[in-house]
Parts: structure tokens; C-alpha cells; sequence
């Protein structure tokens, strides 16, 4: 009964994003299996969402058995960013139609990765403020790498002819999350040594609505692109 008080208050300090995110990543995997298993990129989005939510439940166990955790955390969210970024990679090139975009999308998607790895190798023979600096600016880059070509599909939106309709178009919803994910993720990295130093209650405020509803919120526009039920680069 203790450890379930200790998961039930850490979830109260972050007013209950954390169980909801949960929630929310499971009714998407769900989704995935009934309406996206069939094609490539269903499978490789279904892959890297089991993959995550495998990884947070085991992250959860070793907080809740009192292990630390941080080697695991930080090298696994490493591991999860690199098969996010080739999810949304492949899905952005089976998309976008601006070939100069999409090379330079993949060359921001090579330097990311081979940072990712570096650090991963690397970390361990890393001073402290080193790592400090990695696990700020790599995600962050991340994002930015994500934003842009969002941002051109968008673009792409308003210039070509289609006769789906904007809501039916799951292209639209995936993009659509991923783009607020990153937008609404980038203050809590760039902030996140502050936050981590601070005795202030506030700063479950900021974990909460800028690191896990952001995840909520892709999960949900990922289920939206599910339910579309056409493949998910119309």
C-alpha cells in the first residue's frame, strides 16, 4: 500500500498527466493493431509506440522498487528518440512531395542521429556538465528537426488539390500532433536545468503541461490518424 500512495502522490504533483498519458499511448496502441497493422508505416508507428510504452513501464517498475534509474532513462530515451525520428522520417518522405526539402530533412536526420549515438556511447566518459548539455540541446534539436518538416507540409497543403477531405486525411492529424508535441516540448528542455535545480512546486507545473501533455496530445492526434482508417501518408 505504501508504494501504491508513493505512484499515487507523485502522480498528484503532476496533476495526473502521467496515468493519463499511460492511458492515452495504450488506447493508441490499441488503435494501431485494429486499423494501421496492415501497412509499413502502421507497423513501424505500432513499432516504435510498444516500443516506448515497454520502455516507460519498465522505467515505472525501477522507480516503484526504488532502483535508480537515470542510466536507464537516459540512455533509453535516446533509443526511443532515434526510432521516433525514423518513424516520422519515413513518414514524412512517403509524404512530402519537395524533394529539396527532403534532402535537407535528411541530413538533419543523419547529424541528430549520429549525435544520439556519440552521446549514448559516450556518456559514461562524460563529465556531469557535458551530459547536463546533451540532455538539453539533443532533444531540442530534435524537435526543431521535426517542426520543419511540418511545417512544409503544411505549405504543401495550401498548394495542391485533394479530394479527401482535410479531417480524413490521417497525414494531416500525425502531422498535426507532432508539430504541437515539438512546439509545446522546446521550453521544457530549454529550461530544464532550471527546473531540475528548483525547490519550487511550480516545477510540476512545467513536467506536467509541457513534458507529458505534449506526449497526450500526439498520442491523440495519432489515434485520430488511426481511425481514418486510409494509409496514413494520404
Amino acid at each position: 500500500m505504501h508504494i501504491v500512495a508513493d505512484i499515487v502522490d507523485s502522480w498528484r504533483k503532476y496533476y495526473y498527466t502521467v496515468p493519463l498519458m499511460y492511458l492515452t499511448e495504450l488506447i493508441t496502441i490499441i488503435l494501431g493493431f485494429l486499423y494501421a497493422k496492415k501497412t509499413f508505416i502502421g507497423r513501424l508507428f505500432l513499432s516504435y509506440l510498444l516500443f516506448d510504452f515497454i520502455l516507460l513501464n519498465i522505467a515505472e517498475f525501477l522507480e516503484i522498487k526504488s532502483t535508480p534509474k537515470i542510466t536507464f532513462t537516459t540512455v533509453t530515451n535516446s533509443l526511443v528518440s532515434l526510432f521516433e525520428l525514423v518513424a516520422y522520417y519515413y513518414f514524412f518522405a512517403r509524404t512530402l512531395n519537395n524533394m529539396s526539402a527532403l534532402k535537407g530533412i535528411k541530413f538533419g536526420f543523419v547529424v541528430y542521429g549520429t549525435l544520439n549515438i556519440v552521446y549514448i556511447l559516450t556518456r559514461w566518459a562524460s563529465d556531469k556538465t557535458s551530459q547536463n548539455y546533451f540532455l538539453t540541446s539533443i532533444p531540442t534539436f530534435e524537435f526543431l528537426l521535426l517542426i520543419f518538416p511540418c511545417i512544409v507540409y503544411f505549405r504543401q497543403l495550401f498548394i495542391e488539390d485533394s479530394t479527401i477531405d482535410l479531417f480524413d486525411r490521417p497525414s494531416f492529424w500525425i502531422t498535426t500532433g507532432v508539430f504541437f508535441f515539438s512546439i509545446l516540448s522546446i521550453p521544457y528542455y530549454l529550461t530544464f536545468q532550471l527546473l531540475r535545480l528548483s525547490v519550487h512546486s511550480d516545477r510540476y507545473i512545467f513536467g506536467a503541461f509541457l513534458f507529458f501533455l505534449p506526449f497526450t496530445i500526439n498520442f491523440v492526434f495519432l489515434s485520430k490518424a488511426f481511425l481514418c482508417k486510409k494509409p496514413l501518408t494520404i
